[in-house]
């Protein structure tokens, strides 16, 4: 190796000290940039931490207040529901009986309630007769009467199997929701698990019977 390669090799002191000089005022400035930059984020974090958490109390209260008001609603259609049925309650549902444009309803109401299902009834004791819906060729409509009484209304129902082979049905004039509830329980426990007594939706589970006021509880 060459003497002018040898020289230009060895450092120069003075420049290393220059070099250690710079980097020593920097080292200081570096790290306190640093810091500020990770305090600042640190309060950012914070900032967003405390806004999730004051939004996470937020939102659980709306959802108590959620709860609060559905459960206030499904006593509201309870109450409302009971009312219905009170109004439902001296009636029932006629279906099978022979339809006809030119038909005495209230006559052949009396003589199907005499006759077949064999229970002494008045002109006096039925409040009103008709039929739902419109007449359609081949189709009975559904017949609801109404009686004077509860009492006879009870009677007439607790004889309706009287009415067995004839193609006549007698059901109670239920709400929507009972029907709806009926006929959950007749999907999943089948026709003859599942019944109406007195607004009650009773159901044959196999082991005993229990009633149900909801649908999604059946």
């Amino acid at each position: 190796m060459s003497k002018g390669t040898r020289s230009a090799s060895v450092s120069n002191p003075h420049d290393d000290n220059q070099l250690e000089t710079i980097i020593t005022k920097l080292v200081p400035k570096l790290n306190q940039r640093i810091e500020n930059q990770l305090e600042n984020l640190s309060n950012r974090f914070e900032k967003i931490e405390n806004s999730v958490g004051s939004i996470m109390e937020k939102l659980n209260t709306i959802e108590s207040m959620t709860q609060s008001n559905r459960q206030s609603i499904i006593k509201m259609e309870g109450r409302m529901d009971n009312l219905e049925y009170k109004i439902r309650q001296n009636s029932l549902r006629v279906v099978g009986l022979e339809d006809g444009s030119d038909e005495n309803l209230v006559s052949k109401m009396l003589t199907l309630l005499n006759d077949a299902v064999r229970v002494k009834c008045c002109l006096q004791e039925i409040n009103n007769v008709y039929r739902m819906g419109k007449m359609e060729i081949g189709k009975s409509r559904v017949t609801i009467v109404s009686f004077t009484s509860v009492l006879k209304r009870n009677e007439v129902f607790n004889n309706r199997r009287n009415l067995k082979g004839t193609g006549i049905y007698i059901n109670e004039d239920l709400t929507a929701k009972q029907h709806q509830v009926l006929l959950a329980a007749r999907r999943k426990y089948g026709m003859r698990n599942a019944w109406s007594t007195y607004g009650r939706i009773l159901v044959n589970d196999g082991n005993s019977v229990q009633a149900f006021k909801e649908a999604d509880n059946v």
